[in-house]
């Protein structure tokens, strides 16, 4: 598996670089079928960013959310593609969904 395309949805940079939030996403597919692939979307939001948004006493539970300290959204996909791979494409793309949100016509 190998990732296609990255689109941001959205952008949100605060006046510090430890404070950011965004969107995106991601079309991931075989690597050795062009054509066919997967729509996934995720958050990557800061800690900083967090922590001033989210109550004090809060719960969140929400598939998609990856929560940095900085960003590198390329690396967070290919490290979430390389602990998913299975023997076979169906299985690689359910277990990528435990961690994104699959997006489905």
């Amino acid at each position: 598996m190998i990732l296609k395309a990255l689109n941001t949805l959205q952008e949100d940079l605060g006046e510090e670089i430890e404070d950011f939030f965004f969107s995106y996403k991601a079309f991931i597919r075989p690597e050795n079928i062009n054509g066919a692939y997967e729509v996934f979307e995720f958050n990557l939001i800061s800690i900083k960013r967090l922590m001033a948004g989210f109550p004090d006493v809060g719960i969140m539970l929400n598939r998609g959310w990856m929560i940095t300290k900085f960003f590198d959204e390329q690396d967070v996909i290919k490290k979430i593609i390389c602990i998913c791979k299975e023997d076979n494409h169906n299985n690689t793309y359910l277990k990528i969904g435990t961690y994104l949100r699959i997006q489905r016509n």
